[in-house]
């Protein structure tokens, strides 16, 4: 029967006249009728009505297809479930349908739209992407909750596919937290900083209270920078949950005092006042500003007491603490033993034995600390300048090091201490140090292994270098060998060998070259220009050569005559030259080595050496041919008129060629 006017909703929807209502879905006059039509069958939840308010999903009027989509929730059912999953994946589907079959889904919430869901997080439509993740968020679930997870860390998808990922696992809640939690901690101990860790990191937060139990956990997790970044989220989550293991993080005695700072700033977000006397505890053993600002943070204020001088100390307010007279004593002593200056005036204005507390700082410590002491005992104590030692530190903490130089070797302690201090200026003091020469090379050898920072090792093997004492070539080598060194300390050491020029620093600078990225290669390499023109090979005028870079003794020369493998060896062994009689058949390494001298050089010091091959020793070990092993051995060509060798290469060893003996003359 035709419609003479619009049609009534509300008489058709007590009369469940679900045709009629149906019809008026399509009542393109007045879009608010389509939206009450959509409304009304959601309410009745007719079968009939499906397909009807799948096609209103395409509605012009975005109202009436999000009604359409509520209302194919309402009804759910595996056949309203399978053709919105068709509506959501038909390519050729509006933006709106695909939008709206997603909420409906969302509202249904049966699990078997999940993977399509998954798929439409992608949709280049971020209205699309944005509710299926809302649906999915609604749908929940562990296949769900799995499949978001590797959404979320494919480092394939979008950012925008991830982002959506993120909002439904955090509309999912805690049933989400445990995955989440595993891929954090994964991330984490992969050392992976991307989408994985940063977006697991951000839904975890969000989710907020769920999140608290799983990460304070973490807060003893052995993997330190988790506990760093669970005591953070914690705060950010700033779940009153969270205060008591937190407390307990801030207490625990076998966790550094920098590990527990993230742990301080959480409580002081939280500003729960459980917290404060466990950190007025933390503020009189270590007063920082991370502790200070947390119990401001809580509502905390000073008073006239020892906590609050110790508070003023924490804020580096040092006259505000000693106007509290004697009660800050304790506090500003802590501050004077960590070299600030405003804290020694503060205890000479509240009476202290300021002098005992400097001169046993001076004696007893060391570094930027000594030298403060007695910067402080001469400028407010009132330290004469009488004895050469005291004037040299004076002059030292004074940053006045050419006139320190000038006392000579008094100055070299308080030289070194300088050295290990200031990362920009301390390199000033190197000049000083070389003016003094000599006598400071004992302890600068001493510094190279001393527990300082890193800069002061690598500018003591610097000034090594500039005053060339070959008494440093040992200790600096040893730098290079040291697998706990920094690259920069062994930079700075092969730099200072390359400046002493001591041949035996070739082989490790060579070998320290093998293991450095291309940054601190262009650095080192250059340190061996300097060997250019150094003279490894020197002739002893005994018969013998000694190669400088390895301390072997060579034959300088031999018979010119022609062996089989085992008369070398039988030839070695019963060479006398020199007062020596251990020589022997050297290895390939070693002949490729002597090979390697320029032509120049190998014919002046071994001058009937001829071009040819000679034997090395040759362990069975070492091959691996079909013919047996015993039967071969190595040989180095020499070519001493155009420089050119070739690898060594294995011949049998019933063979004749030359041969050059060697001995060891260390170890």
């Amino acid at each position: 029967m035709p419609l003479f006017g619009p049609p009534n909703i509300e008489k058709m929807k007590a009369k469940k006249d679900v045709e009629g209502l149906i019809k008026a879905l399509s009542y393109q006059k007045d879009w608010l009728l389509r939206q009450d039509a959509a409304q009304a069958l959601g309410d009745l939840a007719d079968a009939r009505s499906v397909e009807p308010l799948i096609a209103a999903l395409d509605d012009e009027n975005h109202e009436v297809s999000e009604y359409a989509a509520v209302a194919l929730g309402r009804i759910g059912g595996v056949r309203t479930t399978e053709l919105l999953i068709t509506a959501l994946t038909d390519g050729s589907g509006s933006e709106g349908v695909r939008s709206s079959a997603a909420k409906a889904l969302g509202e249904i919430g049966d699990s078997r739209a999940v993977e399509s869901l998954i798929a439409a997080l992608e949709d280049k439509n971020h209205k699309v992407s944005e509710y299926a993740a809302a649906a999915l968020g609604r749908i929940g679930g562990a296949r769900t909750t799995e499949l978001l997870i590797a959404a979320l860390t494919d480092v394939s998808l979008s950012g925008d596919v991830r982002s959506s990922a993120a909002k439904a696992l955090v509309q999912i809640g805690a049933p989400s937290v445990e995955s989440l939690i595993v891929e954090f901690s994964q991330a984490i101990a992969e050392n992976d900083n991307g989408p994985r860790f940063s977006q697991t990191k951000d839904c975890l937060i969000k989710i907020g209270e769920p999140s608290v139990q799983p990460l304070a956990i973490l807060l003893d997790d052995p993997n330190r920078r988790k506990q760093w970044l669970a005591a953070q989220m914690l705060g950010e989550i700033g779940s009153p949950q969270a205060v008591e293991p937190l407390i307990a993080a801030l207490t625990d005695q076998t966790k550094s005092r920098d590990d527990r700072v993230e742990v301080v700033e959480a409580l002081g977000k939280i500003g729960d006042p459980r917290a404060i006397p466990h950190l007025i505890t933390r503020l009189k053993s270590n007063p920082s500003k991370d502790t200070a600002a947390a119990l401001e943070r809580i509502g905390w204020k000073p008073g006239e007491d020892e906590v609050s001088a110790w508070y003023w100390v924490a804020r580096s307010n040092y006259q505000r603490a000693s106007a509290l007279g004697s009660v800050a004593v304790e506090p500003l002593i802590y501050a004077t033993r960590r070299g600030v200056l405003s804290a020694v005036e503060g205890l000479v204005k509240v009476g202290a034995p300021v002098e005992d507390i400097l001169v046993d700082l001076f004696k007893n410590d060391k570094g930027n600390i000594r030298l403060f002491a007695v910067k402080a005992l001469v400028e407010h104590v009132g330290w004469k300048l009488e004895q050469a030692e005291i004037i040299a530190w004076y002059r030292v903490a004074k940053e006045e090091y050419e006139t320190a130089a000038n006392l000579g070797a008094v100055a070299i302690e308080p030289l070194i201490e300088a050295i290990d201090i200031y990362v920009a200026g301390n390199q000033k003091v190197i000049p000083a140090l070389v003016k003094i020469g000599k006598p400071a090379v004992e302890p600068l050898i001493a510094a190279l292994t001393a527990e300082s920072d890193e800069w002061g090792r690598s500018l003591a093997a610097e000034t090594l270098g500039i005053i060339g004492d070959r008494r440093a070539v040992d200790a600096l080598i040893n730098l290079l060998q040291d697998d706990d060194e920094s690259v920069r300390v062994k930079t700075y050491a092969a730099e200072a060998l390359g400046k002493i020029g001591d041949p035996r620093a070739i082989r490790p600078i060579t070998a320290l070259l093998k293991t450095v990225e291309e940054f601190w290669y262009k650095q080192i390499s250059g340190s061996l220009e300097a060997f250019s023109k150094v003279d490894v090979l020197v002739a002893n005028n005994d018969g013998t050569v000694t190669d400088t870079r390895s301390g072997l003794l060579w034959q300088q020369a031999d018979d010119g005559g022609e062996r089989t493998y085992e008369d070398a060896l039988t030839y070695c062994r019963s060479l006398r030259i020199a007062g020596h009689d251990d020589w022997r058949l050297p290895t390939k390494e070693e002949l490729n080595e002597l090979a390697s001298v320029s032509p120049g050089t190998l014919k002046k010091k071994f001058p009937d050496i001829i071009r040819g091959r000679y034997w090395a020793h040759t362990a069975i070990s070492e091959l691996n041919w079909a013919e047996a092993p015993e039967r071969i051995a190595y040989t180095v060509d020499f070519d001493p008129e155009s420089g050119n060798y070739r690898k060594p290469i294995t011949y049998f060893k019933t063979y004749s060629y030359h041969v050059r003996a060697v001995r060891n003359t260390t170890g």
